[in-house]
């Protein structure tokens, strides 16, 4: 996957992937949340909340997460 450096960038990787932005919010600490779910193309229902300082890297990791959890194999000793 390359590198993903903007909101255009976040928005292009989850299209692709099948994911859709399920809460994108700045909570009451000043802290942005962020969660995606999963489309038909990805098992799971839904990501992980993520609270970032910055909205950038909120809305970034939570696809991230989901994403990493999606593609990790249920036998994943490691993971």
């Amino acid at each position: 996957m390359e590198e993903i450096t903007s909101f255009n960038a976040i928005f292009s990787v989850a299209k692709e992937r099948g994911a859709y932005l399920d809460s994108f919010y700045q909570g009451a600490a000043g802290t942005f949340k962020a969660s995606w779910r999963a489309g038909p193309r990805i098992p799971g229902n839904r990501g992980p909340h993520v609270e970032r300082v910055h909205p950038f890297n909120a809305a970034r990791d939570a696809l991230l997460a989901l994403l990493d959890d999606a593609e990790a194999p249920a036998d994943d000793l490691f993971g």
